[in-house]
């Protein structure tokens, strides 16, 4: 049941324009933007994404969407809404766990792990952040903006002070969803790579990617 659900949304978060879909994805984009030479560069992290997602939010944002985008682009035959969300449903409202030998349900959000947890909490993070920024009078100070799951990256065109003020929007937005910030004008820490202004963006204003060194525990 939990693939069959997947394929019913699987592709629709695919075509979000602030869709990340992994590090190279990312350095494909970074590659084809000239940021300006006073740009700060911005890293937000929702905290605990998956399990401060409210179900019935969840829905919503997935019923929204999935009546929304073309389905005929697919070979593979999307299920009907209402058959989609009973069973989408299903799954969120029966979460059950193990600790300590003792059985819970889960009550709020989707379970970290589960088959469509990822595209139905993006679906709806891209909802958020839509009004988010919406409400953000600077928002036209934003160059660039990307989204993997949780981690957010601006490149933003503007004043630090702006930048506080999106993380206190962003953090008065919602009851359980909140939000945390790194920015520096010369380097920040995304994903797994480290993206900074080297030699490249001194002479074509291109910012640099390397590896980032994970600590080893051995």
């Amino acid at each position: 049941m939990l693939e069959y659900v997947d394929v019913g949304f699987h592709f629709y978060f695919h075509k979000q324009h602030t869709y990340i879909k992994d590090t190279s994805d990312l350095i494909y984009k970074l590659e084809r933007i000239k940021p300006n030479a006073d740009c700060w560069l911005c890293s937000f992290d929702v905290v605990s994404m998956y399990t401060n997602c409210p179900i019935d939010e969840l829905l919503s944002a997935v019923r929204i969407s999935y009546d929304q985008f073309d389905k005929s682009d697919y070979k593979i035959k999307c299920p009907p809404t209402d058959d989609l969300i009973y069973l989408l449903r299903s799954i969120l409202e029966n979460n059950i766990f193990d600790f300590n030998g003792q059985l819970y349900k889960q009550k709020i959000g989707a379970a970290i792990g589960a088959v469509p947890s990822p595209e139905i909490c993006d679906i709806l993070m891209y909802k958020i952040m839509k009004e988010i920024l919406s409400k953000f009078e600077h928002r036209k100070n934003i160059f660039f903006y990307g989204r993997y799951r949780d981690d957010i990256i601006l490149i933003y065109h503007g004043d630090w002070k702006e930048i506080k003020d999106l993380l206190e929007l962003a953090n008065n937005h919602h009851p359980f969803l909140k939000f945390t910030l790194e920015f520096s004008s010369k380097e920040i820490i995304f994903l797994d790579v480290n993206i900074f202004k080297g030699t490249r963006f001194s002479n074509e204003n291109i910012l640099d990617v390397k590896n980032r060194r994970m600590p080893s525990f051995i």
